[in-house]
């Protein structure tokens, strides 16, 4: 029984460069229009769990019912076309939105040894080889993913935050020199900003990458916040880059800029950080 479900996954359930409903034939064979069907009613089920699922995540005895039946499909229908790739692409995003993430995996590895071409594919495997501590061979699923769809700013994107995430590890088992690894994150992140241009995470990400090396190139760091800031969507977007400018320029020792973006930055969210830079700049 399914009491609870991962309600942020269920935007992204169709999203990126995986089949869509779209892109599936209603017309045609009789396990295409099977597949149309199945994925149209989980569509439909997914919209439904999204309004009704509680505050905790928990769905009614209704919906368990509903998504039971759901999986009993899905598995139907790959024992009847274990080789149909783009059904075990879609099982496999399902089987994750739901947190069955071995399960999930096992459908991306079947759909990988059909077609090794497949860049969304090896991004799922990397996420869950990630998710597990695998952290080498997440870094080589991704980077695949990255040889086959270079100018998918995400996978670059998740290829920094894993570099990041399980940076004293790449550098204790070898793989990485220090100096070498801070290079391969801001490239990383840099090539994410630079193919996503106008996504205000991913130029932001790509500023606070700065803090994350060795010997930080604040003038870069601050270019990259400057022209992050505009990309701003509120007044939250907003004072979290003025609050990066104010420490950049305070590590470049440009005070007066300093504090005039710290006087910028009134939200109780950031009065702790805030305080922290004052205090550095002798307020």
């Amino acid at each position: 029984m399914l009491k609870s479900i991962l309600i942020s996954a269920v935007a992204v359930t169709f999203l990126g460069a995986e089949p869509q409903l779209k892109d599936l034939e209603p017309e045609g064979s009789m396990a295409a229009r099977r597949l149309f069907s199945i994925v149209k009613r989980q569509q439909s089920l997914m919209e439904r769990v999204a309004r009704t699922a509680g505050e905790d995540g928990t769905v009614n005895p209704d919906l368990e019912r509903q998504i039971s039946q759901q999986s009993q499909e899905w598995q139907s229908y790959i024992a009847d076309n274990p080789e149909d790739i783009e059904a075990r692409i879609l099982y496999g995003k399902y089987l994750r939105t739901f947190g069955q993430n071995e399960s999930a995996a096992e459908q991306f590895i079947q759909a990988d040894r059909l077609d090794d071409s497949i860049p969304v594919v090896k991004q799922q495997i990397g996420n869950y080889m990630a998710e597990n501590g695998l952290y080498t061979e997440a870094l080589a699923w991704f980077l695949q993913a990255i040889s086959l769809a270079p100018k998918e700013a995400r996978y670059h994107f998740q290829a920094g935050e894993l570099l990041y995430r399980y940076r004293w590890q790449f550098i204790e088992d070898g793989s990485f020199t220090r100096e070498a690894l801070d290079a391969e994150i801001l490239t990383a992140f840099g090539q994410a900003a630079f193919l996503a241009p106008e996504d205000f995470a991913m130029q932001l990400r790509y500023g606070e990458s700065f803090y994350d090396i060795k010997v930080p190139k604040w003038h870069l760091a601050l270019n990259v916040f400057q022209q992050t800031l505009p990309l701003a969507r509120n007044e939250v977007e907003t004072q979290a880059v003025r609050l990066h400018l104010a420490r950049i320029h305070m590590h470049l020792q440009n005070k007066d800029e300093a504090k005039n973006n710290l006087a910028q930055v009134t939200l109780p969210a950031y009065s702790a950080t805030k305080a922290q830079v004052a205090a550095a700049l002798g307020e």
